[in-house]
């Protein structure tokens, strides 16, 4: 009878349960709708919670006007909801393989233990919010080829550069770079000598930043061009003790400038855009493309890009990049502007229509046309493989990029794996692919993030305990 006290304690349980069973509800929505793998998994769990609730509704109102089997519906809504419960755990062991395996099995397993198991739910749901571009992709059940080609898209975002930024440091061992140091200290007599020993230190030994700082103060005394620069820099970003200061860069770039630094008028013309000032950073920009400059010409490009001063027009832009399609750096947009006209079913942000912007087989269009050289020219052809869904032949054309072991050989890498990955009959040949990937750590930041999300079970054993 509902006045029972067994009855009575069995109802007030069923309506601490009902309120854990709503969150998990919600929360398995949100799963839903950012977890296309084991979709099924997460919908059976939420029916059952619904039916859990409705189980419930039904005792609460058998339970209130006194019927006599009552008790009945309070023990099968309690069932129904122990159900979905225990379904949220299984659902829970069935991501694991995919992503924050640790944490998916620990709420697996204290979702029988509530309301803590909500707890660690909402936790592990905040937790895959904050996965790289490529965990969220590879989640979703698509490719891994798609993964890596959004998580290029991702890190290699739109900015604009100087030359300065485009220098590389010769990169040394322990031996040669103290033989190096010292041999700069001993030219340290001069402005010159003095930049360069201060740019070495700050580049190569970052424990000494501020003493590399320091000597390059001493040179901008001196009013060393780049010595200049280089305080503007600081200032601009606010680094190795400086603080962030748009006046004290602009003073330092505008005596550089007046010296015949032209990274210098450059990153006036990007500061000036910072802080708003379009017409007068793009002028800047124009200026120096006249004269041949490439990152003034990039620099251009990500204005009609973006629209800035200038009337959008991706079109227009791609043109512009292909105007300097030998710098890396220009490819780089290229190939990352390109990513979505092939992975737009797959992609997980808001906008997928197509009518801002030019349509996406027109934009592919415009960008694999004309003629490309070296290992661009590769990863190019690779990319309409990809697009035209010829997943062999694209592995054997980015291999070909790999054997150059040119700046695209990283990328290229994390593609071939990335095809094995998706592609391999055998479980050797997707074992190959994840060591493929993984050969690209120190090329390419976008290897360890596909690595990450590859599971155990296709890594090859010697490296199953070596996750980056």
């Amino acid at each position: 009878m509902p006045g029972e006290p067994t009855t009575s304690i069995l109802f007030y349980v069923n309506a601490a349960l009902a309120f854990c069973v709503i969150t998990e509800f919600v929360t398995l929505i949100s799963f839903a709708k950012k977890t296309a793998y084991e979709f099924a998994a997460c919908e059976t769990a939420a029916m059952v919670h619904v039916f859990g609730l409705a189980a419930f509704i039904v005792q609460l109102v058998m339970y209130s006007i006194g019927k006599w089997y009552a008790i009945y519906a309070v023990y099968v809504a309690l069932g129904i909801m122990i159900a979905s419960v225990l379904t949220t755990a299984v659902y829970c062991f069935f991501l694991s393989p995919r992503s924050n395996s640790a944490m998916c099995i620990v709420t697996g397993i204290l979702c029988v233990v509530q309301p803590v198991g909500i707890i660690f739910l909402l936790i592990l749901r905040a937790r895959m919010h904050a996965d790289s571009r490529a965990e969220a992709v590879v989640f979703t059940g698509n490719p891994y080829t798609y993964a890596t080609l959004e998580d290029f898209h991702e890190k290699f975002k739109l900015d604009y550069v100087d030359n300065s930024s485009q220098g590389e440091f010769e990169k040394l061992d322990k031996k040669a770079l103290k033989a190096h140091l010292k041999e700069l200290k001993s030219k340290a007599t001069d402005p010159d000598g003095q930049f360069h020993y201060g740019e070495a230190l700050i580049n190569y030994c970052p424990n000494k930043a501020s003493k590399g700082a320091d000597y390059i103060k001493r040179a901008a005394q001196k009013d060393h061009p780049s010595a200049l620069f280089n305080l503007g820099y600081f200032n601009e970003v606010g680094m190795l003790g400086f603080k962030k200061s748009y006046k004290k860069s602009n003073e330092y770039y505008s005596r550089a400038a007046k010296l015949g630094d032209h990274d210098a008028a450059m990153r006036m013309g990007i500061a000036d855009i910072e802080i708003g000032y379009n017409k007068e950073g793009y002028e800047v920009f124009k200026k120096y493309a006249a004269e041949g400059d490439k990152c003034a010409i990039y620099n251009v490009a990500v204005c009609q890009e973006r629209g800035v001063s200038v009337t959008k027009n991706i079109l227009e832009a791609v043109d512009t990049y292909k105007s300097i399609k030998t710098m890396h750096l220009a490819q780089q947009r290229l190939f990352a502007l390109a990513v979505p006209c092939i992975t737009y079913k797959f992609d997980m942000r808001k906008d997928k229509s197509k009518s801002q912007g030019p349509d996406r087989d027109e934009l592919f269009n415009r960008i694999v046309a004309g003629e490309y050289d070296g290992d661009f020219k590769v990863m190019i052809e690779g990319l309409v493989k990809i697009k035209k869904g010829a997943a062999h032949d694209a592995a054997e054309i980015f291999l070909g990029a790999v054997k150059k072991r040119g700046k695209w050989e990283g990328v290229a890498r994390c593609l071939v794996g990335a095809l094995y990955l998706d592609c391999g009959a055998l479980s050797v040949d997707r074992a190959n692919g994840a060591a493929y990937v993984k050969s690209a750590f120190g090329m390419t930041p976008i290897a360890k993030d596909i690595y990450n999300t590859i599971p155990n079970s296709v890594i090859s054993p010697k490296n199953r305990n070596k996750r980056a």
